[in-house]
């Protein structure tokens, strides 16, 4: 398991780093469906993915299907889990039920595809939210600023990150 950044280089509200720990803990245990070390190899498939020339031909191509070829992946994961990893990193704006139907029918369940959806997995992803962006509450309230910049400032960024990694936000 690796930590998201080394805290010696980078200044860091101390809630923060508390939330990417927790994080990066839930991740390493087991989940619904996967085990502890499954669930770290997909995320670090995750941050691989993005320099896959596989997937950097994928899209830059009119139709990702008109692709073929292997990922280079970390050799960690089986290739149907490599190619929804890399898929939903790289491309995510193009998936659809066709894709999805193709990658379920296989070795990789339903089940397996939506683990982030099950009810411990949203509980750990509000807690990076509570932490990286604003509690619920705060989210509302116009009057006060709770972080170092202005409740504007924290929209624009997140608009242009999902933007960026083309996120329906």
């Amino acid at each position: 398991m690796t930590e998201p950044y080394h805290p010696s280089l980078l200044r860091i509200r101390e809630d923060l780093a508390a939330a990417h720990t927790r994080a990066w803990q839930h991740i390493a245990r087991p989940g619904t469906w996967w085990d502890g070390a499954t669930r770290v190899a997909i995320a670090a498939e995750t941050r691989h993915a993005p320099s896959c020339t596989l997937c950097q031909r994928r899209k830059a191509a009119l139709s990702p299907l008109a692709i073929t070829g292997a990922h280079e992946d970390l050799g960690r994961l089986p290739e149907p889990v490599v190619e929804v990893v890399h898929r939903v990193r790289t491309d995510p704006g193009r998936l659809g039920e066709q894709w999805y139907r193709g990658v379920t029918a296989g070795e990789l369940s339903e089940e397996q595809y939506v683990e982030s959806l099950v009810p411990e997995e949203v509980r750990s992803f509000f807690d990076l939210v509570t932490n990286q962006y604003l509690p619920g509450p705060a989210m509302r309230d116009f009057a006060q600023e709770y972080r170092a910049i202005s409740h504007a400032q924290i929209e624009l960024l997140a608009a242009r990150v999902s933007a960026l990694n083309r996120c329906l936000y």
